[in-house]
This record gives C-alpha cells, structure tokens and sequence, in this order.
C-alpha cells in the first residue's frame, strides 16, 4: 500500500514517486526537493490521512530547512513536537520545544531579534506546551504554561516599552522623540489593559473549563494577581509549584468528599 491516496494539492506527483515513500526512514529527494509551506501542506494531508510518523518526518524536513535558512515562522516550527506527540514521540516532542527556544535565544544573543520579541516568541511557545500538556492529561501543567505564556506577553510588552523609551532617550530628531514617546505611551496603556481583571478571568477560565476543573478559577486568579507584583522578576521555578500545590489540594479535596 502506497502512502499516497492522491496527488498533493496544487501540484501533481508523478506516478514513478508514489511508492518511494513506503519506507518512513527514507527522507527522499522528493521531499527534499518541496518548499517549506508544501512541505507543511503535505505533512498535514498526512495527520488527516492518520499516517502521524510519516507527517512528523516530513515536518522535519521542514524544520531543517526553516533553521538553515532562520526562519522564524513559529506557526510552522511548533507544528513538528505536536505531531511528534501524535506520533506517540512524545518525550522527543517536549525536548524539541526547548531546541525551538535555544534557537532563539541564540538569534536574541546575536541581535538578530530584540529582547521584546524573543519573549513574544517565548509566549507562543509556551502557549502550545500548554496545549501539548492538556492533551497529556497533565492538568496542573496545562495552567503552568498558561499563565506563563500570559506573563511572557506582558514581558515582551514590558521591554518594548524600555526599547521605545531608550529609542526617544538616544535620538536627536524632534519627531522621532514624539514618535517613540506615543508608541511607548501607547505600550503602556496596552499593557495596563492586559494586567486587568477581566483579562486575567479570560485567559484562565478558558482553559480551565476545557480540562474541567472551573473551581479553580479563583485560586488561580489569586495567584496570578500576586505574581504580577513580580514583574519583571519573576521565578517560574516557584510559580509551577504553586501552580502544582492548588491542583493537589483541589484534588484531594474532590477525593475527600
């Protein structure tokens, strides 16, 4: 049975390539050959066709070429540990978000992004480990990485800020300074607004309805409220296992009654 059950959208996959692809170690000069988004277009074909190993392999593909060339489409690079996990790699799918993450930290480190955007990026990150742990059924850890795609967020907004007010500090040109001055004023008004209450309900109470454990809601909001103090310093060391500790108590609560 050929892995193929019809020619790749868009472009037409001669008969002699179909069988080539039976063999799911063989990364070949097919694939080599296909642009990353074809390569992301197949591999996804394949995850709704449930062929998982060989999409995972094909996204590889895609990830070596999105790093030789320092791609930072992160939308693309965060699709492999994913289908890693569907693969039921899911150990190596974990490690991978911590390759995509030294990656950027090297990018940060050469001043190819600024320290802004890394945390940007560190926010995205984060978010999809949340989802990558809500489909492990590890529930506590699914909040952990929520909250801390959401402090990630404020970081990022967080330094911009400095980033624009250095700018203004630095520049001679009168309407550059304003320039710098609105979008530092306007980052500060954003991030006021993020920080609010209802935020805060939001972005827990979403997935926290998803897993099933709502009760949560103000313990966890409480917590957030608190951490934010913190801010720029925060220990996530701690903050995991405070996250931990009102999950178990809630459980053995439930268990109790």
């Amino acid at each position: 049975m050929t892995v193929y059950s019809k020619p790749l959208s868009n472009h037409i996959v001669e008969e002699k390539h179909r069988g080539v692809f039976q063999n799911n170690d063989t990364l070949t000069e097919f694939y080599d050959a296909l642009s990353v988004p074809k390569l992301i277009q197949e591999a996804e074909r394949l995850k709704f066709s449930k062929h998982f190993t060989m999409a995972a392999q094909v996204l590889q593909i895609a990830q070596k070429k999105m790093y030789k060339n320092k791609e930072k489409r992160l939308d693309y690079l965060l699709k492999y540990p994913m289908y890693l996990q569907l693969c039921g790699k899911e150990y190596s799918g974990w490690m991978e978000f911590f390759f995509i993450k030294k990656l950027l930290f090297s990018y940060e480190k050469d001043n190819e992004i600024t320290l802004s955007e890394l945390l940007f990026y560190e926010s995205k990150i984060s978010n999809v480990m949340s989802i990558f742990q809500e489909r492990k059924k590890e529930y506590a850890s699914t909040i952990f990485y929520t909250l801390r795609s959401y402090i990630e967020t404020l970081l990022s907004l967080h330094h911009n800020i400095i980033q624009q007010k250095e700018q203004e500090f630095l520049t001679t040109d009168e309407n550059l300074k304003k320039s710098f001055r609105g979008l530092s004023t306007q980052g500060e008004h954003y991030l006021k607004l993020k920080q609010a209450s209802f935020q805060i309900v939001s972005m827990l109470a979403t997935p926290l309805h998803r897993i099933g454990y709502l009760p949560l809601l103000e313990s966890y909001f409480d917590l957030t409220k608190e951490t934010l103090k913190d801010i720029p310093n925060i220990d996530y060391l701690t903050l995991e296992e405070q996250v931990q500790e009102i999950f178990n108590n809630y459980k053995r609560m439930d268990e109790v009654f």
